[in-house]
């Protein structure tokens, strides 16, 4: 096994600039096939033999055998690529920056290839497909953004607030905005939204719960009301939606006082979770 660089700059050429100096038919390659073994944790990844990716404008290629590490971490999602001196592959939590210059997720100078390793669902995501279109263009991103997030901690009534989702199960793009409970859309596109909220009202009361999916905070995609006379009750809509960049999804929740828990355990109330999916 041999990570062998071959070296895409043009000496004749400005180091400084990316553009000017580096051969744009290669500038953000990511040519790798993968595989993993979820059998050990941290989990076993396998560059396989053939595999080529460019690295700030150096370009590597995967020889002679396939390339085997472990994920530092078995909370780790991302495959990092340092182009040092002696290149290796390890892991990151997170994905990075996108530099739209050199065409690829960066955190500093490391590159992030275009994998999303769930290790405790034992399954990877291909986040990136890009199409050149020519030098005065820069590479179509098409991603696919998908998130899935839980409520943990019951919530009693009196309340009126946005939900409180504060369990990440999957967020591939880490686009989940933990401080004000909110996904903000990148990428204009069609968007799938499952919610499902559980309560219960108290005994001996009727009282009256609403639950609304908005955009903004001001327009809701979908608003639900029920009135009831004790027992236990859930909302579970599915919708697709149109979303432009910087658009934003919360879950607002109203709850008298008779409604005595909207909750999280799933054993009682059922899970409550929100998901969105980017499908166009």
């Amino acid at each position: 096994m041999a990570i062998v660089k071959y070296n895409n700059y043009m000496p004749e050429k400005d180091v400084e600039d990316l553009i000017d100096n580096v051969d744009v038919n290669f500038l953000g390659d990511d040519k790798t096939e993968i595989s993993v073994n979820y059998g050990v944790s941290p989990a076993q990844v396998t560059i396989s033999e053939g595999s080529i990716i460019e690295v700030n404008g150096n370009r590597y290629r995967i020889e002679d055998a396939d390339y085997t590490f472990a994920m530092a971490n078995a909370g780790h999602n991302y495959i990092t690529f340092d182009d040092t001196i002696t290149p290796t592959f390890s892991s990151s939590a997170t994905i990075g920056t996108f530099d739209p210059v050199k065409q690829g997720y960066y955190s500093g100078t490391t590159r992030i290839l275009r994998y999303y390793i769930d290790q405790s669902g034992e399954t990877a995501l291909d986040l990136l497909e890009n199409s050149r279109k020519g030098w005065n263009e820069i590479s179509k991103q098409n991603v696919l953004d998908r998130i899935k997030v839980r409520m943990t901690t019951d919530i009693f009534g009196p309340y009126s607030a946005v939900v409180n989702f504060d369990t990440v199960d999957l967020d591939a793009l880490s686009r989940w905005d933990s401080v004000n409970h909110r996904y903000t859309c990148v990428e204009s596109g069609t968007y799938f939204i499952h919610l499902t909220i559980n309560y219960v009202m108290a005994p001996l009361e009727t009282g009256s719960f609403s639950c609304a999916i908005r955009k903004n905070a001001n327009s809701d995609f979908y608003s639900g009301v029920i009135t009831e006379y004790e027992g236990q009750d859930g909302i579970h809509p599915y919708i697709l939606v149109e979303l432009k960049k910087d658009d934003y999804i919360d879950v607002y929740v109203a709850a008298d006082v008779h409604a005595a828990a909207i909750g999280s355990n799933p054993v009682q109330f059922g899970d409550v979770y929100l998901t969105i999916e980017r499908i166009f």
